[in-house]
């Protein structure tokens, strides 16, 4: 396209796809196998359909003997949908240092959101190794799921 390479800048939206990509091999190395937990990590906000996310693993829940749990790490004005439902633990804000762990712990990761341009998310979660579910107004989703 004619622009001097040293004008791009890289990384800017980006993943730490080195540190991330060694938890597939930990999670596969696990005693007790694959973990059995659903993920969520995001803003608590409407945007991000944290009412359709409580109501899809309520319903979930309701149709299987033996339901995984549901993670969430976040924060926003939404908070309150999560509080006191069955199999939903809020670890609230999570440090991006300390997030590593909560990637490798999880089995499945889920975006419910009603729009999200490019959720940078679903490339974390892919680079962690991990299945993705998603709505499909996730732009990324056609490159990760």
């Amino acid at each position: 396209m004619g622009i001097d390479s040293r004008r791009i800048q890289k990384g800017v939206v980006s993943v730490d796809h080195k540190s991330l990509s060694p938890l597939f091999d930990e999670r596969l190395a696990r005693p007790c196998g694959w973990p059995k937990s659903f993920l969520f990590v995001g803003r608590y906000h409407e945007r991000k359909g944290i009412d359709i996310l409580v109501e899809g693993y309520r319903r979930y829940r309701e149709r299987v003997t033996d339901p995984w749990p549901l993670r969430t790490a976040g924060m926003g004005p939404l908070a309150e949908i999560l509080a006191h439902k069955h199999g939903i633990e809020d670890l609230g804000f999570v440090a991006p240092g300390a997030m590593p762990e909560i990637w490798r712990d999880a089995g499945a990761f889920v975006l419910s959101s009603r729009y999200d341009a490019w959720p940078l998310v679903n490339v974390e979660a892919a680079a962690a190794g991990l299945p993705v579910v998603c709505t499909d107004v996730c732009g990324s989703s056609v490159e990760t799921v």
